[in-house]
Protein backbone atom coordinates (compact mmCIF):
# COMPACT_ATOMS: atom_id res chain seq x y z
CA UNK A 1 0.00 0.00 0.00
CA UNK A 2 2.95 2.32 -0.37
CA UNK A 3 1.67 5.88 -1.27
CA UNK A 4 -1.56 5.57 0.15
CA UNK A 5 -2.17 7.61 3.34
CA UNK A 6 -4.67 8.46 5.93
CA UNK A 7 -6.19 11.35 6.56
CA UNK A 8 -7.03 12.43 10.24
CA UNK A 9 -9.81 14.74 11.03
CA UNK A 10 -9.35 18.23 12.50
CA UNK A 11 -9.92 16.72 15.79
CA UNK A 12 -7.33 14.89 15.92
CA UNK A 13 -9.02 11.99 17.77
CA UNK A 14 -10.37 8.78 17.71
CA UNK A 15 -13.92 7.38 19.53
CA UNK A 16 -12.96 4.04 20.84
CA UNK A 17 -14.59 1.19 18.98
CA UNK A 18 -17.81 -0.40 20.45
CA UNK A 19 -17.66 -3.88 20.22
CA UNK A 20 -20.01 -5.09 22.96
CA UNK A 21 -22.49 -4.99 20.15
CA UNK A 22 -25.13 -7.65 20.61
CA UNK A 23 -25.70 -8.16 16.83
CA UNK A 24 -22.30 -8.81 16.12
CA UNK A 25 -21.05 -11.78 14.31
CA UNK A 26 -18.13 -13.27 12.94
CA UNK A 27 -17.56 -12.79 9.05
CA UNK A 28 -15.33 -15.42 8.59
CA UNK A 29 -15.35 -18.14 5.34
CA UNK A 30 -14.20 -21.26 5.71
CA UNK A 31 -13.21 -23.09 2.78
CA UNK A 32 -14.77 -26.60 1.82
CA UNK A 33 -12.50 -29.51 1.56
CA UNK A 34 -12.62 -32.75 -1.28
CA UNK A 35 -13.04 -35.88 1.93
CA UNK A 36 -12.13 -37.59 -0.45
CA UNK A 37 -8.24 -35.98 -0.76
CA UNK A 38 -8.13 -36.41 2.87
CA UNK A 39 -6.89 -39.24 4.98
CA UNK A 40 -9.28 -41.93 5.93
CA UNK A 41 -11.24 -40.79 8.53
CA UNK A 42 -9.92 -41.62 12.36
CA UNK A 43 -11.93 -41.70 15.46
CA UNK A 44 -10.51 -39.02 18.35
CA UNK A 45 -8.33 -41.95 20.01
CA UNK A 46 -6.87 -42.41 16.48
CA UNK A 47 -6.31 -38.89 15.93
CA UNK A 48 -4.82 -38.58 19.90
CA UNK A 49 -2.34 -41.76 19.21
CA UNK A 50 -1.18 -40.40 16.06
CA UNK A 51 -0.61 -36.86 17.38
CA UNK A 52 1.20 -38.05 20.49
CA UNK A 53 3.77 -40.48 17.93
CA UNK A 54 4.27 -38.50 15.45
CA UNK A 55 7.58 -36.25 15.45
CA UNK A 56 7.62 -34.07 11.60
CA UNK A 57 5.81 -35.27 8.55
CA UNK A 58 6.52 -33.93 4.48
CA UNK A 59 4.28 -31.45 3.80
CA UNK A 60 1.91 -33.44 1.47
CA UNK A 61 1.51 -35.88 4.09
CA UNK A 62 0.36 -33.71 6.28
CA UNK A 63 -1.68 -31.54 4.59
CA UNK A 64 -3.75 -34.86 4.20
CA UNK A 65 -3.90 -35.75 7.63
CA UNK A 66 -4.77 -32.17 9.01
CA UNK A 67 -7.84 -32.65 6.56
CA UNK A 68 -9.62 -35.02 8.77
CA UNK A 69 -10.26 -32.97 11.76
CA UNK A 70 -12.64 -31.35 9.31
CA UNK A 71 -14.76 -34.31 9.57
CA UNK A 72 -14.23 -36.19 12.92
CA UNK A 73 -16.76 -35.95 14.80
CA UNK A 74 -16.22 -34.32 18.24
CA UNK A 75 -17.39 -31.43 20.37
CA UNK A 76 -15.95 -27.78 19.48
CA UNK A 77 -14.05 -28.26 22.91
CA UNK A 78 -12.67 -31.49 21.80
CA UNK A 79 -11.22 -30.23 18.45
CA UNK A 80 -9.67 -27.41 20.28
CA UNK A 81 -7.36 -29.48 22.04
CA UNK A 82 -6.59 -31.88 19.40
CA UNK A 83 -5.52 -28.68 17.45
CA UNK A 84 -3.47 -27.48 20.21
CA UNK A 85 -1.53 -30.99 19.54
CA UNK A 86 -0.94 -30.80 15.76
CA UNK A 87 0.96 -27.07 16.66
CA UNK A 88 4.33 -28.69 17.43
CA UNK A 89 4.21 -31.02 14.98
CA UNK A 90 3.73 -28.78 12.64
CA UNK A 91 6.48 -26.07 13.97
CA UNK A 92 8.75 -29.24 13.23
CA UNK A 93 7.41 -29.57 9.72
CA UNK A 94 7.69 -25.96 8.76
CA UNK A 95 11.27 -25.97 10.39
CA UNK A 96 12.08 -28.71 7.94
CA UNK A 97 10.95 -26.90 4.99
CA UNK A 98 12.95 -23.58 5.82
CA UNK A 99 15.87 -25.83 6.08
CA UNK A 100 15.57 -27.20 2.21
CA UNK A 101 15.79 -22.86 1.36
CA UNK A 102 19.78 -22.97 1.40
CA UNK A 103 20.71 -19.78 -0.18
CA UNK A 104 17.76 -18.37 -1.45
CA UNK A 105 18.37 -17.01 -4.26
CA UNK A 106 15.72 -16.33 -6.97
CA UNK A 107 14.22 -17.83 -8.59
CA UNK A 108 13.60 -20.65 -6.13
CA UNK A 109 14.08 -23.84 -7.19
CA UNK A 110 10.47 -25.53 -7.90
CA UNK A 111 10.88 -28.48 -5.29
CA UNK A 112 11.67 -25.78 -2.58
CA UNK A 113 8.66 -23.37 -4.01
CA UNK A 114 6.76 -26.49 -3.92
CA UNK A 115 7.05 -26.97 -0.54
CA UNK A 116 6.51 -23.12 0.86
CA UNK A 117 2.96 -23.37 -0.99
CA UNK A 118 2.40 -26.68 0.46
CA UNK A 119 3.16 -25.04 4.05
CA UNK A 120 0.93 -22.19 3.33
CA UNK A 121 -1.98 -24.72 2.15
CA UNK A 122 -1.63 -26.06 6.20
CA UNK A 123 -1.58 -22.99 7.38
CA UNK A 124 -4.83 -22.09 5.43
CA UNK A 125 -6.18 -25.29 6.83
CA UNK A 126 -5.38 -25.14 10.31
CA UNK A 127 -7.08 -21.36 10.27
CA UNK A 128 -9.91 -22.88 8.84
CA UNK A 129 -10.34 -25.66 11.73
CA UNK A 130 -10.23 -22.42 14.55
CA UNK A 131 -12.72 -20.38 12.40
CA UNK A 132 -15.16 -22.89 11.80
CA UNK A 133 -15.18 -23.35 15.59
CA UNK A 134 -15.59 -19.54 15.95
CA UNK A 135 -18.48 -19.33 14.05
CA UNK A 136 -20.12 -22.51 15.61
CA UNK A 137 -19.11 -20.94 19.43
CA UNK A 138 -19.81 -17.59 18.76
CA UNK A 139 -23.93 -18.93 18.11
CA UNK A 140 -24.19 -19.54 21.51
CA UNK A 141 -22.68 -16.66 22.81
CA UNK A 142 -26.10 -14.41 23.05
CA UNK A 143 -28.35 -17.55 23.19
CA UNK A 144 -27.82 -18.73 26.27
CA UNK A 145 -27.46 -16.25 28.26
CA UNK A 146 -29.31 -17.85 31.08
CA UNK A 147 -26.31 -20.36 31.15
CA UNK A 148 -24.66 -20.91 34.41
CA UNK A 149 -21.67 -18.54 34.95
CA UNK A 150 -19.78 -21.40 34.94
CA UNK A 151 -20.85 -22.57 31.62
CA UNK A 152 -20.45 -19.43 30.11
CA UNK A 153 -17.08 -18.70 31.30
CA UNK A 154 -15.89 -22.00 29.95
CA UNK A 155 -17.73 -20.88 25.98
CA UNK A 156 -16.02 -17.72 26.48
CA UNK A 157 -12.51 -19.26 27.13
CA UNK A 158 -12.93 -21.88 24.16
CA UNK A 159 -14.28 -18.81 21.60
CA UNK A 160 -10.66 -16.58 22.78
CA UNK A 161 -8.89 -19.68 22.18
CA UNK A 162 -10.53 -20.33 18.42
CA UNK A 163 -9.27 -16.50 18.35
CA UNK A 164 -5.98 -17.13 18.93
CA UNK A 165 -5.72 -20.53 16.85
CA UNK A 166 -7.32 -18.70 13.74
CA UNK A 167 -4.75 -15.55 13.89
CA UNK A 168 -1.73 -17.52 14.61
CA UNK A 169 -2.69 -19.72 11.57
CA UNK A 170 -3.49 -16.63 9.31
CA UNK A 171 -0.48 -15.17 10.21
CA UNK A 172 1.20 -17.90 9.97
CA UNK A 173 0.01 -18.17 6.14
CA UNK A 174 1.13 -14.68 5.38
CA UNK A 175 4.52 -15.82 6.19
CA UNK A 176 4.87 -18.20 3.91
CA UNK A 177 2.97 -16.30 1.43
CA UNK A 178 5.68 -13.14 1.47
CA UNK A 179 8.40 -15.70 1.91
CA UNK A 180 7.27 -17.38 -1.47
CA UNK A 181 7.04 -13.90 -3.28
CA UNK A 182 3.11 -14.56 -3.78
CA UNK A 183 0.46 -11.63 -3.64
CA UNK A 184 -1.77 -12.00 -0.42
CA UNK A 185 -4.54 -14.00 -0.85
CA UNK A 186 -8.16 -11.83 -0.93
CA UNK A 187 -9.82 -11.69 2.42
CA UNK A 188 -6.82 -12.78 4.50
CA UNK A 189 -6.37 -9.29 5.60
CA UNK A 190 -10.14 -8.75 6.60
CA UNK A 191 -9.97 -11.71 8.51
CA UNK A 192 -7.25 -10.60 10.71
CA UNK A 193 -8.87 -7.49 11.41
CA UNK A 194 -12.19 -8.93 12.20
CA UNK A 195 -10.77 -11.74 14.24
CA UNK A 196 -8.92 -8.93 16.71
CA UNK A 197 -11.84 -7.60 16.94
CA UNK A 198 -14.21 -9.88 17.71
CA UNK A 199 -11.72 -11.58 20.32
CA UNK A 200 -11.74 -7.81 22.11
CA UNK A 201 -15.93 -8.41 21.60
CA UNK A 202 -15.31 -11.73 23.74
CA UNK A 203 -13.01 -9.87 26.35
CA UNK A 204 -15.89 -7.06 26.56
CA UNK A 205 -18.74 -9.26 27.19
CA UNK A 206 -17.25 -11.33 29.81
CA UNK A 207 -16.29 -8.28 31.50
CA UNK A 208 -19.55 -7.18 31.66
CA UNK A 209 -20.98 -10.79 32.59
CA UNK A 210 -18.93 -10.69 35.80
CA UNK A 211 -16.81 -13.56 34.38
CA UNK A 212 -13.23 -13.88 36.33
CA UNK A 213 -11.73 -13.35 32.90
CA UNK A 214 -7.80 -13.30 33.61
CA UNK A 215 -7.48 -16.41 31.72
CA UNK A 216 -9.42 -14.65 29.02
CA UNK A 217 -7.48 -11.78 29.53
CA UNK A 218 -4.41 -13.28 29.14
CA UNK A 219 -5.04 -15.02 25.36
CA UNK A 220 -5.89 -11.83 24.42
CA UNK A 221 -2.66 -10.49 24.69
CA UNK A 222 -1.24 -12.90 22.94
CA UNK A 223 -3.97 -12.50 20.17
CA UNK A 224 -3.05 -8.63 19.96
CA UNK A 225 0.90 -9.39 20.04
CA UNK A 226 0.28 -11.80 16.84
CA UNK A 227 -2.01 -8.57 15.34
CA UNK A 228 0.71 -6.10 16.30
CA UNK A 229 3.13 -8.78 14.47
CA UNK A 230 0.88 -9.16 11.31
CA UNK A 231 0.70 -5.46 11.23
CA UNK A 232 4.26 -4.70 11.03
CA UNK A 233 5.12 -7.34 8.83
CA UNK A 234 2.41 -6.31 6.31
CA UNK A 235 4.02 -2.62 6.40
CA UNK A 236 7.48 -2.91 5.99
CA UNK A 237 7.58 -4.07 2.61
CA UNK A 238 8.46 -8.02 3.22
CA UNK A 239 8.70 -7.85 -0.70
CA UNK A 240 11.78 -6.31 -0.43
CA UNK A 241 13.60 -8.54 2.17
CA UNK A 242 15.79 -11.60 1.04
CA UNK A 243 13.93 -14.89 1.97
CA UNK A 244 16.76 -16.03 4.47
CA UNK A 245 16.01 -12.79 6.23
CA UNK A 246 12.36 -13.87 7.72
CA UNK A 247 13.53 -16.15 10.24
CA UNK A 248 15.51 -12.53 11.68
CA UNK A 249 12.63 -10.62 10.78
CA UNK A 250 9.74 -12.92 12.63
CA UNK A 251 12.47 -12.87 15.65
CA UNK A 252 13.02 -9.31 14.85
CA UNK A 253 8.93 -8.72 15.29
CA UNK A 254 8.52 -11.25 17.96
CA UNK A 255 10.97 -9.24 20.28
CA UNK A 256 9.70 -5.67 19.40
CA UNK A 257 6.17 -5.79 18.69
CA UNK A 258 4.96 -5.10 22.07
CA UNK A 259 6.70 -1.58 21.88
CA UNK A 260 4.12 0.02 19.55
CA UNK A 261 0.73 0.74 20.31
CA UNK A 262 -3.08 0.55 18.87
CA UNK A 263 -4.82 3.93 19.76
CA UNK A 264 -8.40 4.46 19.39
CA UNK A 265 -8.54 7.74 21.25
CA UNK A 266 -5.83 9.72 19.39
CA UNK A 267 -5.60 13.67 21.09
CA UNK A 268 -3.13 14.79 18.04
CA UNK A 269 -1.59 13.36 15.03
CA UNK A 270 2.11 13.22 13.55
CA UNK A 271 2.80 12.55 10.23
CA UNK A 272 5.98 9.95 11.38
CA UNK A 273 5.11 6.55 13.05
CA UNK A 274 1.67 6.69 12.57
CA UNK A 275 -0.86 4.09 10.58
CA UNK A 276 -4.37 4.13 9.95
CA UNK A 277 -5.73 0.44 10.92
CA UNK A 278 -9.33 0.07 8.79
CA UNK A 279 -10.63 -2.99 10.22
CA UNK A 280 -13.02 -3.15 7.04
CA UNK A 281 -10.42 -3.08 4.78
CA UNK A 282 -7.98 -6.16 2.99
CA UNK A 283 -4.79 -4.36 3.88
CA UNK A 284 -3.12 -3.96 6.85
CA UNK A 285 -2.89 -0.34 7.27
CA UNK A 286 -1.05 2.73 5.29
CA UNK A 287 0.11 5.85 6.93
CA UNK A 288 -1.20 8.87 8.37
CA UNK A 289 0.50 11.62 5.65
CA UNK A 290 -2.20 14.49 6.45
CA UNK A 291 -4.21 16.35 9.37
CA UNK A 292 -7.60 16.50 6.70
CA UNK A 293 -10.14 14.37 5.83
CA UNK A 294 -12.74 13.10 8.44
CA UNK A 295 -11.73 9.09 9.60
CA UNK A 296 -12.38 10.20 13.02
CA UNK A 297 -16.00 9.86 12.84
CA UNK A 298 -16.17 6.34 11.99
CA UNK A 299 -15.58 3.70 14.79
CA UNK A 300 -13.93 1.00 12.18
CA UNK A 301 -11.25 2.82 12.17
CA UNK A 302 -7.63 3.04 14.89
CA UNK A 303 -4.33 4.23 15.10
CA UNK A 304 -0.60 2.02 14.88
CA UNK A 305 1.44 3.93 16.96
CA UNK A 306 5.19 2.91 15.58
CA UNK A 307 6.90 5.37 17.86
CA UNK A 308 8.43 3.83 21.08
CA UNK A 309 9.42 0.65 18.64
CA UNK A 310 11.44 3.14 15.72
CA UNK A 311 13.09 4.91 18.38
CA UNK A 312 14.53 1.37 20.10
CA UNK A 313 15.50 0.11 16.92
CA UNK A 314 17.22 3.50 16.25
CA UNK A 315 19.66 2.86 19.58
CA UNK A 316 19.92 -0.56 18.81
CA UNK A 317 21.50 0.95 14.78
CA UNK A 318 23.53 3.17 17.06
CA UNK A 319 25.01 0.14 19.58
CA UNK A 320 25.78 -2.08 16.67
CA UNK A 321 27.08 0.82 14.50
CA UNK A 322 29.27 1.89 17.67
CA UNK A 323 30.25 -1.71 18.49
CA UNK A 324 31.08 -2.53 14.93
CA UNK A 325 32.95 0.73 13.90
CA UNK A 326 34.00 2.11 16.96
CA UNK A 327 34.62 -0.93 18.83
CA UNK A 328 38.38 -2.12 20.25
CA UNK A 329 38.35 -4.96 17.66
CA UNK A 330 36.56 -2.82 14.92
CA UNK A 331 35.31 -6.22 13.01
CA UNK A 332 31.85 -6.66 11.90
CA UNK A 333 30.20 -9.91 10.56
CA UNK A 334 28.51 -10.07 7.08
CA UNK A 335 25.71 -11.22 9.11
CA UNK A 336 25.53 -8.33 11.77
CA UNK A 337 26.16 -6.14 8.86
CA UNK A 338 22.84 -7.64 7.19
CA UNK A 339 21.19 -7.16 10.40
CA UNK A 340 21.89 -3.48 10.75
CA UNK A 341 20.32 -2.90 7.53
CA UNK A 342 17.52 -4.91 8.22
CA UNK A 343 16.58 -2.60 11.27
CA UNK A 344 17.64 0.58 8.88
CA UNK A 345 14.67 -0.36 6.69
CA UNK A 346 12.74 -0.96 9.42
CA UNK A 347 12.81 1.91 10.55
CA UNK A 348 12.47 3.84 7.40
CA UNK A 349 9.00 1.58 6.69
CA UNK A 350 7.46 1.93 10.16
CA UNK A 351 9.15 5.64 11.01
CA UNK A 352 9.75 7.71 7.93
CA UNK A 353 6.83 6.35 5.30
CA UNK A 354 9.07 6.40 2.22
CA UNK A 355 7.09 7.57 -0.65
CA UNK A 356 8.15 6.85 -4.53
CA UNK A 357 8.87 10.21 -5.94
CA UNK A 358 9.83 9.21 -9.49
CA UNK A 359 7.20 8.33 -12.01
CA UNK A 360 8.14 4.86 -13.79
CA UNK A 361 7.00 4.44 -17.60
CA UNK A 362 6.03 1.35 -19.52
CA UNK A 363 8.71 0.15 -21.66
CA UNK A 364 8.97 -2.57 -23.86
CA UNK A 365 11.85 -4.29 -24.63
CA UNK A 366 14.91 -6.96 -23.47
CA UNK A 367 17.79 -7.14 -21.11
CA UNK A 368 20.91 -8.75 -19.78
CA UNK A 369 21.38 -9.32 -16.27
CA UNK A 370 24.30 -10.64 -14.31
CA UNK A 371 23.67 -10.74 -10.69
CA UNK A 372 25.75 -10.88 -8.00
CA UNK A 373 29.54 -8.53 -6.82
CA UNK A 374 31.78 -11.83 -7.61
CA UNK A 375 29.58 -13.13 -10.97
CA UNK A 376 29.76 -9.02 -12.40
CA UNK A 377 33.66 -8.78 -11.53
CA UNK A 378 34.22 -12.29 -13.97
CA UNK A 379 31.50 -11.52 -16.83
CA UNK A 380 33.20 -7.78 -17.27
CA UNK A 381 36.69 -8.05 -16.78
CA UNK A 382 38.93 -5.89 -18.29
CA UNK A 383 39.51 -2.16 -16.29
CA UNK A 384 35.92 -0.63 -17.52
CA UNK A 385 32.59 -1.92 -16.93
CA UNK A 386 31.82 -1.05 -20.63
CA UNK A 387 31.27 -3.58 -23.40
CA UNK A 388 34.16 -3.18 -26.07
CA UNK A 389 31.85 -4.08 -28.80
CA UNK A 390 28.69 -4.68 -28.97
CA UNK A 391 27.74 -8.65 -28.37
CA UNK A 392 24.26 -9.65 -28.65
CA UNK A 393 22.12 -10.58 -25.36
CA UNK A 394 22.80 -13.83 -23.96
CA UNK A 395 19.42 -15.58 -23.93
CA UNK A 396 20.28 -17.72 -21.18
CA UNK A 397 20.37 -14.41 -19.16
CA UNK A 398 17.50 -12.40 -20.05
CA UNK A 399 15.06 -10.31 -19.13
CA UNK A 400 11.83 -8.57 -20.49
CA UNK A 401 11.93 -5.11 -19.39
CA UNK A 402 8.03 -4.13 -18.02
CA UNK A 403 9.17 -0.68 -17.00
CA UNK A 404 11.87 2.09 -16.21
CA UNK A 405 12.22 5.48 -14.55
CA UNK A 406 15.79 7.80 -13.82
CA UNK A 407 15.67 4.89 -10.62
CA UNK A 408 15.54 2.02 -12.40
CA UNK A 409 14.10 -0.61 -13.91
CA UNK A 410 11.29 -3.46 -13.33
CA UNK A 411 12.20 -6.70 -14.91
CA UNK A 412 10.53 -9.71 -15.43
CA UNK A 413 12.38 -13.19 -15.95
CA UNK A 414 11.28 -16.63 -16.78
CA UNK A 415 11.88 -19.13 -13.84
CA UNK A 416 14.59 -21.07 -16.06
CA UNK A 417 16.16 -18.44 -16.57
CA UNK A 418 20.27 -18.43 -15.55
CA UNK A 419 19.91 -15.23 -13.62
CA UNK A 420 20.01 -16.20 -9.92
CA UNK A 421 19.85 -13.59 -7.21
CA UNK A 422 18.99 -12.20 -3.93
CA UNK A 423 17.14 -8.91 -2.94
CA UNK A 424 20.23 -6.85 -1.96
CA UNK A 425 22.19 -8.12 -4.83
CA UNK A 426 23.75 -5.77 -6.84
CA UNK A 427 23.03 -6.29 -10.51
CA UNK A 428 24.39 -5.61 -13.96
CA UNK A 429 21.76 -4.96 -16.74
CA UNK A 430 23.02 -4.29 -20.06
CA UNK A 431 19.90 -3.24 -22.34
CA UNK A 432 19.19 -3.87 -25.67
CA UNK A 433 18.98 -0.47 -26.98
CA UNK A 434 22.65 -0.02 -25.09
CA UNK A 435 24.50 -2.82 -26.10
CA UNK A 436 27.88 -0.90 -25.49
CA UNK A 437 27.07 -0.06 -21.66
CA UNK A 438 26.66 -2.36 -18.15
CA UNK A 439 24.32 -0.26 -15.88
CA UNK A 440 24.88 -1.17 -12.21
CA UNK A 441 21.95 -1.43 -10.03
CA UNK A 442 20.62 -3.58 -6.75
CA UNK A 443 17.99 -5.46 -6.84
CA UNK A 444 14.79 -3.42 -4.45
CA UNK A 445 12.28 -6.14 -4.23
CA UNK A 446 10.83 -9.05 -6.10
CA UNK A 447 7.75 -11.29 -6.90
CA UNK A 448 6.08 -13.85 -8.34
CA UNK A 449 3.21 -12.84 -11.58
CA UNK A 450 3.18 -16.59 -11.84
CA UNK A 451 4.46 -20.07 -11.52
CA UNK A 452 6.46 -19.24 -14.43
CA UNK A 453 7.76 -15.70 -14.33
CA UNK A 454 8.70 -13.95 -11.76
CA UNK A 455 9.59 -9.55 -11.50
CA UNK A 456 12.40 -7.59 -9.92
CA UNK A 457 12.91 -4.12 -9.26
CA UNK A 458 15.98 -2.97 -9.48
CA UNK A 459 17.99 0.67 -8.21
CA UNK A 460 20.38 2.42 -10.71
CA UNK A 461 23.16 2.65 -8.75
CA UNK A 462 25.30 3.83 -11.96
CA UNK A 463 25.00 4.24 -15.70
CA UNK A 464 28.82 4.02 -15.99
CA UNK A 465 31.54 2.27 -13.78
CA UNK A 466 34.99 1.86 -13.50
CA UNK A 467 37.16 -1.19 -12.46
CA UNK A 468 39.97 -0.70 -9.62
CA UNK A 469 41.89 -2.48 -7.36
CA UNK A 470 42.08 -1.99 -3.40
CA UNK A 471 44.47 -2.48 -1.13
CA UNK A 472 43.44 -2.06 2.23
CA UNK A 473 46.74 -2.71 4.59
CA UNK A 474 49.14 -0.38 3.14
CA UNK A 475 51.40 -2.61 4.50
CA UNK A 476 50.30 -5.52 2.26
CA UNK A 477 50.80 -6.16 -1.20
CA UNK A 478 47.48 -8.08 -1.45
CA UNK A 479 44.16 -5.96 -3.05
CA UNK A 480 41.34 -7.02 -3.90
CA UNK A 481 38.37 -5.46 -7.15
CA UNK A 482 36.04 -2.46 -6.45
CA UNK A 483 34.34 -0.52 -8.44
CA UNK A 484 33.64 3.42 -8.93
CA UNK A 485 30.53 4.37 -10.62
CA UNK A 486 29.04 7.67 -12.14
CA UNK A 487 26.24 8.95 -14.38
CA UNK A 488 23.40 8.60 -11.31
CA UNK A 489 21.85 11.49 -9.62
CA UNK A 490 20.54 8.30 -7.17
CA UNK A 491 23.83 9.28 -4.54
CA UNK A 492 24.03 12.41 -2.95
CA UNK A 493 25.60 15.00 -5.41
CA UNK A 494 29.44 15.64 -5.15
CA UNK A 495 30.47 12.38 -3.31
CA UNK A 496 32.94 9.82 -4.41
CA UNK A 497 31.25 6.73 -4.59
CA UNK A 498 32.91 2.73 -4.09
CA UNK A 499 31.20 -0.72 -4.06
CA UNK A 500 33.09 -2.57 -2.35
CA UNK A 501 32.70 -6.29 -0.95
CA UNK A 502 30.76 -6.71 2.38
CA UNK A 503 33.47 -6.28 5.46
CA UNK A 504 35.56 -3.91 4.11
CA UNK A 505 34.04 -0.64 4.99
CA UNK A 506 35.57 1.15 8.48
CA UNK A 507 35.32 4.50 9.18
CA UNK A 508 38.12 6.60 8.54
CA UNK A 509 39.94 3.72 7.37
CA UNK A 510 42.98 4.65 5.06
CA UNK A 511 43.52 2.65 1.69
CA UNK A 512 44.85 2.60 -1.95
CA UNK A 513 42.93 3.08 -5.16
CA UNK A 514 44.84 1.84 -7.88
CA UNK A 515 44.27 2.44 -11.56
CA UNK A 516 45.79 4.62 -14.24
CA UNK A 517 46.93 6.13 -11.14
CA UNK A 518 47.75 5.47 -7.60
CA UNK A 519 45.40 7.20 -4.99
CA UNK A 520 45.42 7.34 -0.83
CA UNK A 521 41.87 7.83 0.05
CA UNK A 522 40.08 7.48 3.70
CA UNK A 523 36.61 5.94 3.94
CA UNK A 524 34.00 8.23 5.07
CA UNK A 525 30.47 7.26 5.21
CA UNK A 526 28.42 3.75 4.35
CA UNK A 527 25.58 4.95 2.28
CA UNK A 528 23.97 1.43 1.33
CA UNK A 529 24.49 -2.12 2.34
CA UNK A 530 23.84 -4.73 -0.21
CA UNK A 531 23.91 -8.53 0.25
CA UNK A 532 27.10 -8.84 -0.86
CA UNK A 533 28.83 -5.47 -1.11
CA UNK A 534 28.74 -1.59 0.14
CA UNK A 535 28.26 1.12 -1.07
CA UNK A 536 30.44 3.56 0.55
CA UNK A 537 31.59 7.49 -0.31
CA UNK A 538 35.51 8.53 0.33
CA UNK A 539 37.85 11.14 0.25
CA UNK A 540 41.09 11.55 -1.64
CA UNK A 541 44.19 12.41 0.46
CA UNK A 542 46.69 13.27 -2.23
Amino acid sequence: MRGQGANIGSSGSFRRQNIVDHDMEPELKVHSYDKNKASDPASIPELTDWLTSTATLQVPELEAKVKQFHYVECSDHQRLELLDWIRPLLSNTAYAVRATIADGKLPLPDHVLTHIDGLGRVYAIMADLYKGTIMSLASRVLQNAEDSQKSRKVLHEDLILACYGAIHFLAGQLRTIYEGYKPTPDGIWHEIHHIYNYSRFILDISCNSGINEEKIRDEFFLIEHIYKRSLLLGLCNPYHFPVVAFGELNRTLNKWAHLCKLERNIRSVEQRCMFSVDTESDYPAVPVLSHSGDLATSDRFSVLCTKALVNALKHEVDSMAHEAFEGPTKDVSEKDMHRLEMYRRLIMNWGKHPVRQDARHDREGRCEAVAGYSQIMKKMGGMLVTAIKKDPLNDQLCSTIIDASEMGYQVEMHTDSDTRFNIGDMIAIRDEKHLDQWSLAIVRWARYTTRKYIRAGTFIMGWQAERYRLQMELSSDQTIDVMSVSGTSNFPSGKKILLVPCGIYRPGRIMELIGGESHRIVARNLIMSGSDFDVIDYKLLN
